[in-house]
């Protein structure tokens, strides 16, 4: 069965409230898969988020105790900045950004697991 990135990005933004932009992105390729959401130029989400995934995961590597990064996130005055591994396909990541007054990122990270532990992914 095919995974339906668009199908996935449309739960997740209809899912949790105060998303503001969230993409699909296959991590060693660089490829956006799936986006959604306003106010964000996604060639440059991409590109940057790309680069938080890669080095969140070399820390946790480096650690050296067997686990790999299970979610990351950023925190800025007005946004969090998630970033999640899809459990199956480790080399695909979700990044969503929320509003800081309208969702908190465990609720966002509970709403992510639900979608990567679906049968459409």
């Amino acid at each position: 069965m095919r995974t339906n990135y668009r199908e996935i990005m449309h739960r997740l933004i209809i899912g949790i409230d105060g998303v503001v932009c969230a993409a699909i992105i296959e991590s060693s390729s660089g490829t956006l898969l799936a986006h959604d959401g306003v106010e964000v130029d996604f060639d440059i989400v991409t590109r940057n988020a790309i680069w938080i995934f890669r080095n969140k995961q070399h820390i946790s590597e480096s650690l050296q105790n067997g686990e790999r990064m299970e979610i990351g996130w950023i925190s800025t005055k007005r946004y969090h900045h998630i970033f999640y591994p899809a459990p199956r396909m480790p080399q695909i990541f979700f990044y969503v950004m929320i509003d800081r007054r309208d969702a908190t990122p465990q609720l966002v990270e509970a709403k992510l697991r639900e979608i990567a532990n679906s049968s459409q992914f």
